[in-house]
């Protein structure tokens, strides 16, 4: 019961912090193309 409460635990942890890194790549590029656009 413990190691499988672990297991979810750790895959939690992982998606939450790829989905987090997606966001900010995500957050980052626009930015770039903010920039790009705006030519500042």
């Amino acid at each position: 019961m413990k190691s499988t409460t672990l297991c979810i635990h750790e895959f939690l942890n992982t998606h939450t912090q790829r989905c987090i890194h997606q966001v900010i790549l995500l957050f980052s590029l626009n930015n770039k193309l903010d920039v790009t656009l705006n030519g500042y």
